[in-house]
C-alpha cells in the first residue's frame, strides 16, 4: 500500500516543479515578505479548522430587485454615507464610475469587452477600475449548479442569497478607492501593496456585517446565513492549505532546485501528514488555476476581517470610514492601526484572537 502511495507521488513529481516555477515567478511581482506571509498562513491553520457543512441548502429564490433593496438596506443600516455611496455606484451617477450590475442578459463570452475595455460578462463578481472609472460587475445566480437551478429556475431576474453578498463584497471594494485623485507613481504603488495587504480584508468584514444584519432582521433562516458564512470560510481555509503549501514548496524549490520525491517525504514525516493528505493537497496545489497573490489576499481578509468587524460593533461606524480613508491613501499600516493592531507580534496575537473568537461565535449559530 504504501508503495503504491510513493509511485503516485513519483507520477506527481514533474508536474508539481513545473506549477511550483510558475508560482515562484507570481512572487516576483510584488515586493512582499512571503516569508512572512508564509508563517501568517501556518498561524492561520493552527487557529482555525475546516467546520463541516450541513446538507441545508442556502439556495432560496429572490428577485433582482429585492436583492438589490436588501443590499441598499443593508449599507444604510450601518452608516447612512455608505448607502448613499452604494446607491449612487447602483444609479450609475457618482464621478464617472460606470456600473454593469446584475446582467439580465446570459452570460456568453467571458472576454468580450465594451468599448471602454470593461468586461460585459464575468462569471464572478468582481471590480475593475480604470482611467478613473470603475465598474462593478455581479452576475445573477453566480456559480449556479444545475442542482440549485432546479430550485430557482433559470430566470434572468432571479437570483439567490448568495448575490446579496456578491453584490455587498464588490460595492464595498468602492470604499477604498479613490476614483477622484490622479496618483502619483509613489501612492499608486502604495496603494497597491496596501490593497494586497487588506483590499479583500475590507470586502470580507462587510460580508460579516451584512451576515448579522440579516440575522438580526430575520430576513432569511438562520440555518441558511450559517451555512453560506461556513461555506465562506471554508472556502478561504481550503486556500490557505494550497497557498501554504505553494509558499513552502516554492521555498525549497528556490534552495535546491527541484522538488523531489525525498523532499515530499521528509515534509510529510516533519508536519506529521498521511500519504492520504499529501497526496490530497498536492493534486489541490497542481489542479489550482488562482495565482499565489489573488489567493493571499483572501487568506490575509480570514485573519483581518474579524478585527475589523470587531473595531465596527465597538467603535462605530466612523471607525471604519478612518480605516477605509488611511487604506484609500495607501498606508495599510496606519489603517491597521487605527484597528488597534500594530506591525508586531503582538499585532499578530490580536489577530488571532479575534479570528479564533469570530469562529468560535460562528459555531455557536449551530
Amino acid at each position: 500500500m504504501e508503495l503504491d502511495y510513493i509511485s503516485e507521488i513519483d507520477s506527481l513529481i514533474e508536474e508539481l516543479n513545473r506549477k511550483i516555477d510558475i508560482v515562484i515567478e507570481e512572487k516576483q511581482r510584488l515586493n512582499i515578505d512571503y516569508s512572512l506571509l508564509e508563517r501568517i498562513m501556518l498561524e492561520i491553520l493552527k487557529s482555525t479548522r475546516y467546520i463541516k457543512e450541513q446538507q441545508t441548502s442556502y439556495i432560496i429564490p429572490i428577485k433582482k430587485e429585492e436583492i438589490i433593496k436588501i443590499a441598499l438596506d443593508f449599507f444604510k443600516s450601518v452608516d447612512i454615507d455608505f448607502y448613499k455611496k452604494a446607491l449612487k455606484v447602483l444609479m450609475q451617477q457618482h464621478n464617472n464610475i460606470e456600473t454593469n450590475v446584475y446582467n439580465v442578459n446570459e452570460i456568453v463570452d467571458f472576454d468580450e469587452v465594451d468599448e471602454k475595455g470593461f468586461l460585459k460578462y464575468t462569471e464572478r463578481g468582481n471590480v475593475t477600475s480604470e482611467d478613473f472609472h470603475a465598474v462593478v460587475h455581479v452576475p445573477i445566480q453566480e456559480g449556479i449548479s444545475e442542482y440549485e437551478a432546479n430550485i430557482i429556475g433559470l430566470k434572468s431576474d432571479i437570483g439567490t442569497v448568495e448575490d446579496i453578498y456578491t453584490l455587498v463584497h464588490e460595492i464595498s471594494h468602492l470604499f477604498d478607492l479613490d476614483l477622484k485623485m490622479k496618483p502619483t507613481q509613489e501612492h499608486a504603488e502604495r496603494a497597491k501593496i496596501s490593497r494586497e495587504f487588506i483590499g479583500e480584508s475590507t470586502t470580507i468584514a462587510f460580508e460579516q456585517m451584512l451576515t448579522q444584519y440579516l440575522l438580526d432582521n430575520k430576513l432569511f433562516p438562520q440555518d441558511i446565513i450559517r451555512e453560506y458564512e461556513i461555506f465562506r470560510s471554508n472556502g478561504i481555509y481550503t486556500d490557505t492549505k494550497i497557498a501554504y503549501t505553494e509558499l513552502l514548496l516554492s521555498r525549497i524549490k528556490e534552495k535546491d532546485g527541484e522538488i523531489t520525491r525525498e523532499k515530499i517525504l521528509d515534509i510529510m514525516k516533519e508536519k506529521g501528514l498521511s500519504y492520504g493528505y499529501a497526496l490530497d493537497i498536492l493534486k489541490r496545489v497542481i489542479d489550482n488555476n488562482m495565482d499565489i497573490n489573488y489567493k493571499k489576499r483572501y487568506v490575509l481578509a480570514r485573519l483581518i476581517s474579524p478585527t475589523i468587524m470587531k473595531t465596527y460593533k465597538t467603535d462605530g461606524a466612523n471607525a471604519i470610514k478612518e480605516y477605509l480613508e488611511l487604506a484609500k491613501d495607501g498606508d495599510y499600516e496606519g489603517a491597521l492601526k487605527r484597528l488597534g493592531i500594530t506591525m508586531d507580534k503582538n499585532g499578530m496575537n490580536e489577530l488571532i484572537r479575534n479570528m479564533r473568537k469570530y469562529d468560535r461565535d460562528l459555531d455557536k449559530m449551530r
